[in-house]
This record gives C-alpha cells, structure tokens and sequence, in this order.
C-alpha cells in the first residue's frame, strides 16, 4: 500500500472517530438532559440537604430520604419497564418539596378529617333518615301536643321514625332552668342513638327585644347567667363592635349553659334611613360596614361560647316595610346595587366562614324576573350565594310557616322547591309531615336525586361535628 492510499486510510478512520464520538456525546446529552429532567428537584433537595446537614447523623433518615423517588435507584429499580418508571416520575411531579410554601396543615386537616366524617356518617343513614336531618321544627311538630315542654319516650319513638336535624325553642317551651336543660340533653341523647350525630337544638335569642329566655323570671337571680342585652339598634349607635362582642358572649354563655348550640341570630339586614321596616330595632344600623363589623363580632362573641350563629335575612331585608310573617314582599334593587349596600355584612361573614345563613321569603323580580321567594329561588340560592359568593356552609330557610310561603305553596310544595333551589335546611314547615313526605316522594319519584339530599345532610352533619371538635 503506498503512502496515498495509506493516508486516505487514515482520513477515513479519522471521520469514522469522530462521528462516533459526535454519537457519544449526543447519547451523553441526551441521557444528562433525561435525569435532570426527571430527578431534578430529588437532585436539588438532595443538595439542599447537604448543605443543611453537613453533619448526618448514622442511622436517621428524614421522611423523604425513605420515599422511593428520591432514594439511589436500585438495580430493581433500574430494571423497570417505561410505563413503572413514568408512574413514579408522575407521583414525584405530585409531591410537595419541603421548598414550596406549605398549606395551613393542621386547619386543612382538621376540615379533611371532618368532611370525610360528615360523608361516613351520612353514607351510614337511611334515605328517611337524611330527609328527616333537613328539617328544623318545633317539638310540637314530632309529638302532636300542644305546647313540648320534656322529650320522654314520646319524643324518642317519633325521633326513632324521623330523626330531624333540628329543634327550634320559644317561650312557652322553656320554663326553668332544670326543666329546659334536661329536655335538651334527653334531644342530644336520642339522635346520638339513632343516627350517631348531634341534633341542633336552636333558639332566637338576639338580644334586645327577640328573647326567649331573657325575662323570664324563672332565669333571674345574682346566680344566673342570664343578663339582659341592649338592643342591636342601640349596640350599632355606639359603633361598638366589642360591645356586640360582649353582648353575644353574654347569650352564647348562658344558652350553652341551658344545652343550646345555636342561635338564629345576628340580624345582618341593613335599614334605609327615612324609610320604616318590619325588623325595627333588631337592625345594628343603615351604614352597611357598620353593620358587617357588629355582625362579625357577634358571630365571634357566639363563637366563644361554644354556640354557632345564623346570619339573617339573606339577600337584606332592612328596605322592606311589609313583615313577611304576614304577607309577601319585595326587594326592588338590582343585584348590583345589593352587592354595594345589602350584601355587605353577608359578605364579610362568608369571608370569616359563618356556618349557617338564613335566607328570607323577599322576592327579586329585577333578578328573578318573577314574584318567587327567594327561600326557593335557584338563581339567588346557588347562582349568587353559593357560585357568586362562595358560600360553602348551611343553607336555612326563614321559618316556611309564614304567609310569604304559605299563600302560594303547601307545605310539600315549597319544601321540594326549596330543597331544588339549593337550601339545605327547612325551618318550621306549616305540616311537617307533609313536607317530610313530599320530600321522599320527590326523591322515590327523582324529581330529587339522592345525591342531592346526601349533599345537603352532609353540610349539616359537618356543622354538628364542629360543635363536637369545639
């Protein structure tokens, strides 16, 4: 071979080098680029972690040190087809790294752990049995007496058939001290037998001039718990927002001594200067902000005590001069024009996750486009308080015995419509057995599916376990 076709040789060998070369580096890259990609963040705590703890300790080994993703992969490992590796990868995208910022963990904990209860107890109900939850009544509605004042064993048969989820107190259902704490404990007692839950045993007591304990004499004395409260009108004057404080506190206090857990208060209904309305001096005052701020120190001083609080009277109905308990009414404003004034103090409970709003029987034709209530308007219900506004907490109706309702709707009627709407509580239907009834009925026909009443119940049931978790 001569000297050209040697050196020909040698140029061609030298081509093939390179080339190969050029292919190595190129499965080097490529593989560089795989495992940064993939191991990147393991690879970065890894540093991290180094650098923290230049000085490991043998036989300890932090909780992610032990999580499979992030540990040297082992020839098992190695070994893996495609589809187990991306498994892994995906889990790993998935994990929080203790760089990221960490959620509020014992709060969302606690909120997991009591929605997955609320399911689990639910879940364990019969369809009856969650119908029966939705409902809030007087004791004369499960007896059939005239005036409840003991739950014996004929409040325990009627509970065994239709376990509501609660009872509203007046007046002429207390009597003492002893008398009212012993029918509340024997209430508590029967529905922890029969669905395993709480019942809310629920009471008006505002303060002021709605009372159903304070002034009755039975509850006087240097001993008692029992103060008087001024009225809201007067608290909101002042601008005192530790003195509506104070003057929750104060009920809270001696309702939960009588076996109370909630109180159907505060007023959150904002008046119209120059113009009379039905709720007179239960309104804090015509300034929307002061109200929100009487209305969130309230809802604290409730909160203290251990006693949940409701917001009333969803959308506002300081503007309204007729009493619904006696004939329809009607909000004239737009939905933009309550959002400035009406659903100020709304708003700011929702924001501080107020469990239990009541709305009223107000019609909203301007939003609606009809005469229907709000109490079975879908549009105000999930449209605008639970979709617009967030609400995530209990849905109550305003009592459905008055005339706002029962003009137009019988009992089971408004009770089904309602539900369909979006409220998840139904607060003293003018029969309950017919609303109970044409709820079952709805859900037997599917006009309402069983998820919807389990959706409900659950919100409920949540609720109680708050009372239990505080």
């Amino acid at each position: 071979m001569d000297a050209n076709e040697r050196a020909k040789k040698h140029k061609k060998e030298r081509f093939v080098a390179w080339v190969i070369t050029l292919i190595i580096l190129a499965v080097v890259a490529a593989g560089i680029f795989f495992v940064v990609s993939r191991y990147g963040s393991t690879i970065a705590r890894t540093v991290k972690d180094a650098v923290k703890r230049p000085e490991p300790v043998a036989e300890e080994t932090t909780e992610e040190e032990q999580t499979p993703e992030e540990t040297e992969p082992s020839p098992e490992d190695k070994a893996m087809d495609e589809d187990s590796l991306n498994a892994i990868f995906d889990k790993e995208e998935d994990t929080v790294s203790e760089d990221t910022v960490s959620q509020p963990d014992a709060a969302r904990s606690e909120d997991d752990e009591l929605t997955l209860k609320a399911k689990e107890l639910v879940e364990a109900m019969t369809t009856e049995q969650k119908v029966a939850q939705i409902f809030f009544v007087e004791p004369e509605s499960l007896t059939d007496v005239d005036v409840a004042t003991a739950a014996g064993e004929k409040t325990r048969v009627a509970l065994t058939e239709k376990p509501v989820g609660g009872i509203i107190f007046f007046a002429k259902n207390i009597e003492s001290p002893d008398q009212i704490k012993q029918m509340n404990a024997n209430l508590q007692r029967y529905s922890n037998e029969i669905v395993k839950v709480p019942m809310f045993t629920g009471i008006d007591e505002e303060g002021g001039s709605v009372v159903r304990i304070e002034g009755n004499e039975s509850f006087e004395g240097e001993d008692s718990p029992v103060k008087k409260v001024d009225t809201m009108e007067k608290l909101g004057s002042g601008g005192d927002e530790k003195a509506a404080y104070e003057a929750a506190l104060t009920i809270g206090t001696y309702l939960r001594e009588y076996g109370f857990n909630l109180d159907l208060a505060p007023v959150a209904d904002v008046s119209v200067e120059g113009r009379k309305n039905a709720l007179g001096d239960r309104i804090f005052s015509s300034d929307p902000k002061v109200v929100a701020g009487m209305v969130s120190s309230y809802l604290a001083g409730l909160h203290d005590a251990q006693v949940l609080g409701a917001v009333k009277h969803f959308p506002g109905i300081g503007g309204i001069e007729k009493d619904l308990h006696n004939s329809a009414g009607t909000i004239e404003d737009d939905w933009d024009a309550l959002l400035e004034r009406e659903l100020v103090p709304f708003s700011r409970a929702i924001d501080e996750d107020v469990k239990f709003i009541m709305v009223s029987h107000a019609s909203l034709p301007g939003l609606t486009g009809d005469e229907i209530p709000a109490s079975l308007s879908g549009i105000i219900l999930t449209q605008k308080l639970r979709m617009e506004m967030g609400y995530k907490g209990v849905i109550i109706t305003d009592a459905m015995n008055m005339k706002a309702i029962t003009e137009s709707h019988d009992s089971a009627e408004a009770a089904v419509t309602s539900i369909k709407a979006g409220a998840d509580m139904i607060l003293m239907p003018e029969d309950f057995e017919k609303a109970y009834e044409g709820v079952l009925e709805a859900v037997s026909s599917g006009e309402l599916s069983e998820e919807r009443i389990a959706e409900s119940a659950e919100r409920i049931v949540r609720a109680k376990l708050i009372l239990v978790n505080d």
